[in-house]
């Protein structure tokens, strides 16, 4: 799907909801009943939904609002749902009732330098793969490339903890958010402006409980 191209149609059976966006201001979302239902299902996991529509808004804003508030929901909920299904998580599949295939993880290309682009890269086996990620990842790999970094160990020794239901291309895609994440953390350089979208997931997950 494209999804700068959905569009609310009457058979969606679509609903409006007050939320809070990224700037804690209230915006009305219009969503298909399904994606109602699955963001529903996901409150009942105790996930923070608040915080949630909040990172979902700092995404879209990142890629420089090409996205309506509806459109990068309707996005997320099914990558929520694709993510959860092909890890072997407990997943509904309310959105897509007949599940997805591997290479799903890519999602769609929703603007220029967001296209699937493939390279062979050495994986954690010492052999050659093909790695399949976005331009703009790519585009930050390039730019470790350029600052020094020697990036074939560091791709084959994070591939060798790859679990088998993962793609080459998407654990390559988690190695570089989380170098994104690290190095904006830490205050060091980055070739983009702005925090990496997803970083509060990044923060909550590496945050050290209080003594």
């Amino acid at each position: 799907m494209e999804y700068e191209d959905f569009e609310i149609k009457p058979e969606h059976n679509a609903s409006v909801r007050t939320l809070i966006n990224r700037l804690g201001q209230s915006v009305e979302v219009e969503l298909p009943e399904v994606h109602w239902q699955y963001f529903d299902w996901l409150a009942d996991t105790d996930e923070d939904m608040i915080a949630w529509v909040k990172r979902v808004d700092a995404i879209r804003r990142h890629h420089g609002e090409k996205l309506t508030m509806t459109q990068q929901m309707v996005a997320n909920l099914q990558y929520d749902e694709r993510k959860r299904y092909l890890t072997g998580k407990t997943c509904p599949l309310i959105i897509s009732p007949e599940g997805y295939q591997q290479d799903d993880y890519l999602g769609s290309s929703v603007e220029e330098g967001y296209a699937p682009v493939g390279r062979m890269l050495e994986n954690g086996r010492g052999q050659l793969e093909n790695a399949v990620v976005h331009q703009e990842h790519w585009d930050y790999y390039d730019w470790l490339v350029e600052q020094g970094q020697d990036v074939v160990p560091w791709v084959k020794d994070f591939d060798k903890k790859r679990p088998p239901e993962k793609a080459f291309g998407e654990w390559l895609i988690m190695l570089l958010w989380l170098d994104m994440c690290t190095n904006y953390r830490d205050g060091k350089p980055l070739p983009f402006k702005g925090e990496p979208p997803g970083y509060d997931d990044f923060l909550l997950a590496n945050s050290k409980p209080k003594s």
